[in-house]
């Protein structure tokens, strides 16, 4: 096999030997699959390529081609899995396109794309990993600069999935006001408190911004407010590309697709990396901020206007399973769903990915590289959806050789 493209029908794909779920599969519950045998060295396909692994793998992971769970003959035939059909093949016999079906993601429920099963090859050739794979994969153009070491994508594995990169070069303040809310939204407080307490209803949250001293203040303040005085840190509330599989959102709603992060961080000098779903991007700014605490807990920052410059590029072939940024001091990577807990998951998987991905991390260096220096944000608690952020410094990443 010299090429090999990866196409999706709508968006969604899954990573060869990665768990996943398929549309009908009904969600929760638990699986538990008993072996014979104890020996299992990795549940890793790119590592074990033991039978009593396999075991394990043939029951969670899903392939482009696979052979059904079937008796006898039935299950002797090579049928299309994630694929949404047998291959093309070129005249010439070397290279293979398929076209992925849009009905699988991975296990934690996260966007997946044609570039997880690029990742997965990688992951496989990678010189690092000393992979079993490398063999199965190893006729693939530029499969032998992987496994020197001298490359680290195959040039023969093209992909559709883009990423769109957005430069914000300037976000600037264009007024001297805005407004906010006096009240902490209930969704980050425990019930107890949303019951008992009593706001005043006439508190007044408007802000005047000094443009000038770079720093906000209540136009009416409380008595013990009088002093009380914010840095101005304008951000982008809305950074979006328009989402997969056809979907509409209202424009309050964060997602694989960037959307209502309302993350402080995304600011002048920040670049944000937005996987691609349908021609063009669409690409949408908005949701102008002067400052914002961690969470945006009151339900709106310091909401006012604001003047953007940004730039943007594309990344072909390559697409992230949501959003991703970078500053002058961070590399940051973001994790939006239903539940904290399964933000933290989402971010933290992400970054592992892009350290495996870009520096050629095995495992077990990217554990302990994230293990003493990983840094999380609680970026967003107010939304229909929790974003959280898992960042590392850059200083850091540039050891990594």
């Amino acid at each position: 096999m010299k090429g090999v493209r990866l196409w999706t029908a709508a968006a969604t794909a899954v990573a060869a030997g990665c768990a996943v779920a398929p549309a009908w599969a009904a969600e929760g519950g638990t699986l538990r699959v008993n072996i014979s045998n104890s020996d299992v060295q990795s549940l890793d396909p790119a590592i074990d390529y033991e039978i009593y692994g396999w075991t394990v793998e043939f029951a969670t992971c899903a392939k482009l081609l696979n052979y059904p769970d079937k008796p006898g003959a039935a299950g002797s035939q090579l049928l299309p899995e994630v694929a949404a059909g047998f291959p093309s093949v070129s005249a010439d016999g070397r290279t293979y396109t398929f076209h992925l079906r849009n009905t699988f993601r991975f296990s934690d429920g996260s966007q997946v794309t044609a570039a997880s099963f690029s990742r997965a090859i990688e992951r496989g050739l990678s010189k690092k990993m000393s992979s079993a794979a490398a063999s199965f994969v190893g006729d693939i153009v530029g499969a032998d600069a992987v496994t020197a070491g001298k490359a680290t994508h195959p040039s023969g594995v093209t992909t559709n999935g883009d990423t769109l990169v957005v430069k914000l070069n300037k976000v600037r303040l264009n007024r001297d006001s805005a407004i906010s809310s006096g009240r902490i939204a209930s969704t980050a407080l425990n019930p107890a408190y949303v019951e008992r307490t009593r706001y005043q209803p006439d508190f007044d949250s408007n802000w005047v911004l000094d443009r000038e001293k770079g720093v906000a203040r209540l136009k009416n303040p409380s008595e013990h407010l009088k002093n009380y005085t914010v840095k101005l840190q304008p951000m982008v509330g809305c950074l979006a590309v328009a989402p997969p599989a056809h979907q509409a959102f209202r424009t309050g709603y964060p997602g694989t697709f960037g959307g209502n992060m309302d993350y402080n961080q995304i600011r002048e000098g920040t670049t944000v990396y937005l996987p691609v779903s349908v021609p063009g991007a669409l690409v949408f700014i908005g949701d102008g901020h002067a400052a914002q605490g961690d969470g945006e807990l009151t339900g709106n920052a310091l909401e006012t206007s604001l003047d953007v410059e940004f730039t943007v590029d594309v990344i072909s072939g390559r697409a992230s399973n949501g959003p991703r940024s970078e500053n002058s001091e961070y590399l940051m990577s973001s994790g939006i769903g239903n539940s904290l807990s399964d933000a933290l998951q989402l971010a933290t998987t992400q970054l592992v990915n892009w350290l495996q991905d870009d520096y050629a991390l095995t495992p077990n260096e990217a554990a302990v590289v994230l293990g003493t220096a990983m840094q999380y944000d609680i970026a967003e608690v107010v939304d229909p959806l929790v974003h959280v952020v898992a960042k590392i410094r850059k200083d850091i990443v540039a050891q990594l050789k």
